[in-house]
């Protein structure tokens, strides 16, 4: 036992009598190390921060800047329209011409003609179409069976300006007119020159275009459809635009600013062949800014804008929220139209 003892004596005693430790030498260099490290993670977490926070800043004043509308709409739009019309005229008594015997054919001065409409005499004397003449409505060519003896005065009386719409076959119920959208209630239709009543023989799709007539039973087999009526084009669309209060300057020069166009049955992304015209205080730029108020004409002519049909504008400038507009035809129609 006492030999044992000694033994772990001799081994541990060594291990008793040996107290090193860690110096404060090793103590400041690990400290140091330890905020030198800390001190680079804090720097790179901060400038990461900061540089997202800036980031996130700019990204949020520019959403600002497309989000704030600076664009507004002064006064009321207003609609200019080309306004045709066709209608008839009556002719007494022109002076066709004069018979040298020879000639059979002799032309009235205006055409088309309304169907039976003519009435044409020689020295005074009404002539028998059919017998004594046949005429082409069309071209308002009157063909005598007999050449009218030498120093006979042709004259006539008839009614021309209307549009030939067509001939009927018997089948055909179906017929367009020339032109549309028609001024509703504007039109008169004939069949051979006889009136005929809208809702009991015909009905008028107004707002197409071309406008189309539609028979309740089809006219006969080489009888003419005849009419007069009333047409439109909706040529420009005019709105006159300020900058709200407070707003940057909108660059108007087309272009720069782009204008969209979309109804039911149109779509223009990007017109930039509108009108601008300076009202009031300008400073020679097309720089809208504030106190300035600029007029703009849109064309719109190529798509067929009728009563009662909703129409959108967009204005979209480079920088900024895209101003809408979106307007009704009414049914109402004139050559300037208000539009609220």
């Amino acid at each position: 036992m006492g030999s044992y003892i000694s033994k772990l004596v001799k081994e541990v005693g060594p291990m008793w009598h040996d107290r090193r430790g860690i110096t404060g030498l090793e103590t400041a260099i690990v400290l140091i190390a330890f905020v030198v490290v800390s001190s680079v993670f804090a720097f790179a977490t901060l400038s990461t921060g900061l540089f997202s926070s800036d980031e996130a800043k700019k990204t949020i004043q520019a959403g600002l800047g497309e989000a704030q509308g600076t664009l507004e709409v002064k006064g009321v739009v207003l609609a200019n329209l080309s306004i045709t019309i066709i209608t008839t005229t009556a002719v007494t008594a022109e002076a066709v011409g004069t018979g040298d015997g020879a000639a059979t054919v002799f032309t009235l001065a205006n055409n088309p003609v309304l169907t039976n409409s003519e009435t044409v005499y020689l020295d005074g004397a009404p002539q028998t179409r059919g017998v004594n003449y046949t005429i082409n409505f069309d071209t308002g060519a009157i063909t005598f069976t007999v050449a009218p003896g030498i120093g006979v005065a042709v004259t006539a009386d008839y009614t021309h300006g209307i549009e030939a719409v067509g001939t009927g076959d018997g089948v055909i119920t179906v017929f367009n007119l020339d032109n549309g959208p028609v001024i509703v209630g504007s039109e008169t239709i004939y069949l051979d020159g006889v009136v005929q009543t809208d809702g009991t023989n015909y009905t008028v799709n107004y707002n197409a275009n071309p406008a189309v007539v539609t028979f309740t039973a089809a006219p006969a087999n080489t009888v003419r459809v005849d009419a007069i009526y009333t047409h439109y084009t909706v040529d420009t669309l005019v709105f006159q635009v300020a900058n709200a209060a407070g707003g940057k300057a909108v660059d108007l020069t087309p272009g720069a600013t782009i204008i969209a166009y979309q109804d039911a049955d149109n779509l223009a992304s990007a017109i930039t062949d509108y009108g601008l015209t300076w009202l009031g205080t300008n400073d020679g730029d097309n720089q809208l800014e504030t106190d300035e108020v600029a007029q703009i004409s849109v064309p719109v002519s190529t798509y067929t804008i009728y009563a009662g049909k909703v129409f959108t504008i967009q204005v979209k400038p480079q920088q900024g929220a895209v101003m809408r507009i979106q307007r009704t035809l009414p049914p109402g129609i004139s050559a300037v139209m208000t539009i609220n």
